[in-house]
């Protein structure tokens, strides 16, 4: 058996496009209803991530797509944004997503990025953030945080995330969107190793 191997997702290779999309697809129904509601649109996604100035990459088990990271570059390249990281739901709890993200914090390192940065919602009032007004304190909000159920912050914020912002009803009413971000340089200017 290949070992897990990580390769760039290229415009060309059709087959790696559609599985990327149907595992994000299906991944993605657990916890959003409105981003990929169709693989159509998870093939669009896939599509707009080559596009952007940054990464998009798969991890592979053979021929076969476990994970998918895309990141792209944002102001003046001192900010990488991880926008999307699916495990196929075969893959998931194995590691795969840690791997994947060990592997952009390195590119970003590369590049002389300080900070990276995820938004994730919440429309399944999964966290303390979801089905509240968030503008009445959204300091306090922050500050009590905690999930109510299984929520991509669990992951994020073992990979030393931290909540920056929210964006109160991104995605519907009492639905917002959560800003975590991590630095990649250490208080004295040194890169940060993990």
């Amino acid at each position: 058996m290949q070992p897990f191997r990580i390769v760039d997702l290229i415009p060309e290779d059709k087959e790696l496009i559609q599985q990327t999309a149907q595992i994000a697809f299906e991944a993605s129904q657990s916890i959003s209803k409105i981003w990929l509601p169709t693989v159509e649109a998870a093939i669009e996604e896939v599509h707009e991530s080559l596009k952007r100035e940054g990464i998009s990459q798969v991890l592979l088990d053979g021929d076969r797509v476990a994970a998918w990271v895309g990141a792209s570059l944002q102001f003046s390249e001192r900010v990488l944004e991880i926008h999307p990281l699916i495990v196929a739901r075969a893959y998931q709890g194995n590691g795969l997503g840690r791997r994947m993200v060990n592997h952009v914090e390195a590119w970003a390192r590369q590049r002389g990025a300080l900070t990276l940065w995820i938004g994730t919602s919440d429309e399944t009032r999964a966290t303390s953030l979801s089905g509240v007004d968030l503008y009445e304190n959204p300091g306090a909000a922050i500050a009590n945080f905690h999930q109510l159920a299984p929520h991509p912050c669990g992951f994020w914020l073992r990979l030393g995330f931290c909540i920056v912002g929210i964006l109160p009803d991104a995605e519907g009413v009492g639905k917002p969107s959560i800003m975590m971000a991590k630095p990649l340089q250490q208080k004295g200017g040194e890169a940060d190793e993990d």
